[in-house]
Parts: C-alpha cells; structure tokens; sequence
C-alpha cells in the first residue's frame, strides 16, 4: 500500500476503472456472442443484431477498454462470418476476399455498411 496521497487516490481510480472496464467488457461478449449465435442460426434480426455488436465493438474501442486493431479484427471476423452465413443470391456475395466458389455479384446492405465502416476505422 502506496504511503503518498496521490499514490493512494490513484489505486482507488484504478480499482473503479477496472470494475469499468470489465462490465463494458463483459457486455461486449454478451453482444458478440448473441450475434454469432443470430448468424448460426440465420435468425431474421441478424443484421440488425450484428449492427448493434459492431456498435458495441466501437464503443469498447473509442473507451478504450480494447485495442483498435482488435476492434476491427473482431468487426472483419463477425463479417466473414455474416457473409458465408448469407444465402448466395444474384444480389450478394462476401465483402471481404474471394467468394467460396460462388458467384455472387454485389454484397448485401449490412455487409456493405460493415465494409465501409472498417474503412473509415483504417482511415483513424
């Protein structure tokens, strides 16, 4: 235990931004994983349900509870895995990378929004 005062008013910020932290970060795994469990499941809300984990994601970035480059790699993985959950139609296919063999022409509107949204993250 620290004897100077400042010293001493710092563990107790410490202490609180932890307990911060962890909720927020708690709350992040609980939204992630609800939307990885809409994509399995091809649930009907899923996009708005991975929009809301992709603002969640945001949030604990600009916070500062998780570093930028693990914000924008768990917002590509949930993207990746919105696209191959996606049914291949004339009218999408994935955002990222080559399609699976499949011939896909244009993304959707939620993969297109989460494409450039890890753009304008790249451009900070």
């Amino acid at each position: 235990m620290p004897n100077i005062k400042s010293q001493k008013d710092r563990v107790v910020q410490a202490k609180k931004e932890a307990l911060h932290n962890k909720v927020v970060k708690s709350n992040l795994k609980t939204v992630v994983k609800k939307a990885n469990a809409a994509i399995d499941s091809n649930a009907a809300d899923k996009e708005t349900v991975v929009k809301v984990a992709v603002s969640a994601i945001d949030s604990a970035k600009s916070k500062g509870v998780i570093h930028k480059n693990t914000a924008a790699r768990k917002i590509s993985r949930m993207a990746k895995r919105a696209n191959k959950a996606a049914p291949c139609t004339s009218r999408n296919r994935p955002a990222y990378g080559k399609p699976a063999g499949r011939a896909c022409p244009a993304p959707t509107a939620l993969l297109r929004q989460l494409l450039l949204h890890q753009q304008l993250l790249q451009r900070q």
